[in-house]
């Protein structure tokens, strides 16, 4: 994976961000203090158009998703690395600062499971969005939490839980560092 897209990777197994909300993340979009990113809006891609931003796919799916400690440093680190000063500077981008494309971080990210010798595993980029739900499973989450984190609940649901929602999450995110960060931290 080249190191200027690692983070890319992370974040999105950490988190469980789509796609097109993990590309359209810009430096407005972190708040490295609070350990949250928030998810406004997601890259649409039309056939035979250039990528664009959008917005999310619901209403529900705009969010703030708290995570692992380990992981806000990785970002850190990648932002100070890689992203522009401007807070409209992508995360993730091409390197003059364009939008990266579904089918091009698709293919980055079989190149590197071929590098590494996993490509028997088939992997997609979408099965990180899986990962992120299963390690907030395995730290004891709720079905409520994680599909809040997902971005997976209907506008009812979310008004119903939005007021537990923000200390909810930023204990999944205690509980994800507390049962991975050392392993991360020592490599």
């Amino acid at each position: 994976m080249p190191e200027r897209y690692a983070a890319a990777v992370i974040v999105a197994a950490w988190s469980g961000l789509r796609s097109g909300e993990l590309r359209a993340l810009a430096r407005r979009h972190v708040d490295l203090d609070a350990g949250t990113i928030r998810v406004e809006r997601a890259i649409l891609e039309l056939s035979g158009q250039k990528p664009t931003f959008g917005r999310t796919k619901t209403e529900g799916s705009r969010r703030v998703v708290a995570l692992p400690e380990f992981v806000m440093e990785q970002l850190r680190r990648h932002m100070e690395a890689y992203v522009g000063s401007s807070e409209g500077s992508l995360l993730f981008c091409t390197e003059d600062g364009g939008i990266l494309t579904r089918t091009w971080l698709g293919q980055m990210f079989r190149r590197a499971q071929k590098r590494a010798g996993l490509e028997s595993l088939g992997l997609a980029w979408h099965d990180l969005r899986h990962t992120g739900a299963s390690l907030a499973y395995a730290v004891g989450s709720s079905v409520v939490d994680v599909q809040r984190r997902l971005g997976h609940t209907t506008m009812t649901a979310a008004n119903r839980y939005a007021h537990a929602y923000a200390s909810s999450d930023a204990a999944v995110a205690a509980r994800l560092h507390a049962a991975f960060g050392r392993q991360e931290e020592a490599a």
